[in-house]
């Protein structure tokens, strides 16, 4: 993670919100920036986890959009007769690589 920084904007933030999260970041003995980079970072999602190494972007997404986390998950649902092509934005392309990268 990059340790440069930069500014950021928000609109329209009620005050009342505004003052909670001052408030929270308060009591945790942190600046409100850091606060809330901290409570952003753990509000996403991990899009590109180490356990899909070796997948396409697509591929990785389609995994991760129907809830599989972790390689074994996804050899054992396709074992079960799970079908990949079956994933939104999927298709015997994605389910080809899918099953190619398992083995």
């Amino acid at each position: 993670m990059s340790t440069e920084t930069s500014e950021l904007h928000i609109t329209e933030i009620p005050r009342e919100d505004k003052c909670r999260w001052a408030a929270a970041a308060c009591a945790s003995n942190q600046k409100l920036a850091e606060w809330a980079v901290n409570a952003l970072n753990n509000a996403v999602p991990e899009t590109n986890p180490e356990w899909a190494f070796g997948l396409s972007e697509r591929a990785r997404l389609c995994l991760l959009s129907a809830g599989f986390d972790s390689r074994e998950s996804v050899a054992k649902a396709v074992a079960d007769g799970f079908d990949i092509a079956a994933i939104s934005n999927a298709g015997t392309k994605i389910k080809d690589e899918v099953e190619s990268w398992i083995k």
